[in-house]
């Protein structure tokens, strides 16, 4: 789930970024998968997943959120800069 997850946010940095943009802050992006966290899961992990029975399935999503706001906590106050025009 974390592999997927750190896929995910990895793509949606490379889009936003595309074309010489601005890579994106990443709070917004962490806020919307903490109230949707199956958006960054892949077809074959969230496959495996329904196959788990509830409670465990439960756990999973629970350190998964957990992980999820860990790296909004760390991550998600920066704020992209221009390096050319910070040096």
């Amino acid at each position: 789930m974390e592999d997927d997850l750190r896929r995910y946010i990895i793509q949606h940095v490379q889009e936003e970024a595309k074309g010489g943009g601005k890579p994106p802050v990443l709070q917004p992006l962490f806020n919307s998968l903490i109230q949707n966290p199956q958006n960054a899961l892949s077809a074959d992990t969230a496959h495996r997943l329904a196959q788990k029975s509830d409670a465990v399935r439960a756990g999973l999503q629970g350190l998964y959120v957990a992980y999820l706001e860990e790296l909004d906590i760390k991550y998600g106050h920066l704020e992209p800069v221009n390096l050319a025009r910070e040096f």
